[in-house]
């Protein structure tokens, strides 16, 4: 399902729109002004936005942010600049975007396995070492 038709389904559905709602009163049409019609900048704004109202999105599943996004730059598109969505646009960001978390997580995961075996390593060294100190001072 490509993000048109994503956005018929969901703009149907209550719950999306009592977050709609929630979501223009605690101001969604401010993130962006006129000069500033980018949607890798509208993405990274709404992000931004998204993290500061967080407890309106909590009872969501992380499967449906990207259903939230799409809804979101297709209300402030549509209502506050009345201009249709580039769907091909929104793909390539949207794409850009999980390209790069997914990056991040990976890096940060093998990191964590690195600094893991580091510590696992160095730690039983350490052990071995001072395990014979321990055991000499306890026969003294």
């Amino acid at each position: 399902m490509n993000n048109r038709e994503t956005i018929v389904v969901i703009r149907n559905k209550d719950y999306y729109i009592k977050l709609l709602t929630n979501l223009r009163n605690n101001g969604l049409y401010d993130i962006i002004s006129d000069e500033d019609l980018d949607y890798s900048q509208l993405v990274f704004k709404l992000l931004d936005f998204l993290n500061k109202n967080k407890k309106y999105i909590k009872n969501f599943q992380s499967k449906d942010f990207e259903k939230i996004l799409i809804l979101c730059i297709d209300e402030i598109m549509t209502e506050k600049f009345s201009i249709e969505v580039d769907y091909e646009k929104l793909d390539i960001v949207l794409n850009l975007l999980k390209n790069t978390y997914l990056f991040k997580t990976t890096f940060l995961t093998i990191k964590d396995f690195s600094l893991k075996l580091y510590y696992k390593y160095r730690c039983t060294f350490c052990l071995s070492q001072n395990d014979t100190d321990i055991i000499e001072s306890e026969n003294i």
